[in-house]
């Protein structure tokens, strides 16, 4: 009851939020790999118009990589030829993991993601770096149902420029698209605490995730408070190259 409660909040702070908004706490990347040799490929879908790919290998049996692209929309005052992509962050991370007999699983994350929001606006650019640090625990509860709780604590910093000829303009800009807060501060501290619930078969793995924020040392109005996503992997090494797991009855009883 209790974690259904907390994807209802979730649910009525994403569905009304208000104003505009330059950052999205997108979605955390927990228990991604088992084992050594472990090539995972994955698509998402959340809230905000959120899509994503992914993809990561495991090098050693507690050392992998795994890059993320998301495609998102919260810009206001898009232009009318935004193109398909409109708003996006790339991130790239070092995954350290531990699997042990106990069914605990614990997890590091560090990784750096560069993003632009509200792409081909004519009045400015707005491009976006943020270094974050996540650890993360799970459990597996029952057979194949695991309950993963992590925290991302990020670090932001904004590139805008734009395209006005005089100072007049650049300070009505600022007014109008509500850059108060880039003029203020140089960097932007985010806590942002994320639940996931998966779901394994022999070589694929669901997850449904919430995730919210609140932001550290500063106090602005930027940022999304919450998403939630499903996403879908597939272990290419167990599906196609570990002969082994190949020969094993599948599991896709729920």
């Amino acid at each position: 009851m209790k974690i259904i409660n907390f994807f209802s909040i979730l649910i009525f702070i994403v569905l009304y939020g208000c104003g505009p908004k330059y950052y999205l706490p997108t979605k955390q990347n927990v228990m991604i790999f088992e084992e050594k040799g472990d090539a995972i490929v994955t698509a998402n879908i959340g809230t905000r118009n959120t899509l994503g790919v992914e993809a990561g290998y495991a090098f050693t049996n507690n050392l992998g990589i795994y890059s993320s692209f998301n495609s998102f929309s919260i810009s206001k005052y898009r232009a009318a030829d935004d193109g398909l992509i409109k708003d996006f962050i790339w991130d790239n991370e070092l995954v350290f993991y531990k699997k042990f007999e106990n069914n605990l699983y614990t997890g590091l994350n560090l990784g750096y993601g560069i993003g632009k929001l509200n792409n081909n606006n004519p009045y400015y650019d707005l491009s976006l770096q943020r270094q974050f640090i996540q650890p993360s625990i799970g459990i597996t509860v029952v057979e194949n149902y695991q309950l993963i709780f992590s925290m991302r604590a990020t670090r932001l910093d904004y590139d805008l420029r734009q395209h006005y000829n005089n100072q007049y303009d650049n300070e009505m800009g600022i007014q109008y698209f509500m850059f108060d807060d880039f003029t203020r501060y140089k960097n932007f501290y985010f806590i942002e605490p994320a639940l996931t619930l998966g779901v394994s078969f022999e070589f694929v793995n669901l997850k449904f995730q919430g995730s919210f924020l609140r932001e550290i040392i500063n106090s602005s109005y930027i940022y999304s408070f919450g998403t939630l996503s499903t996403s879908v992997s597939l272990n290419l090494n167990k599906l196609f190259f570990n002969p082994q797991d190949k020969t094993k009855k599948l599991k896709w009883k729920l």
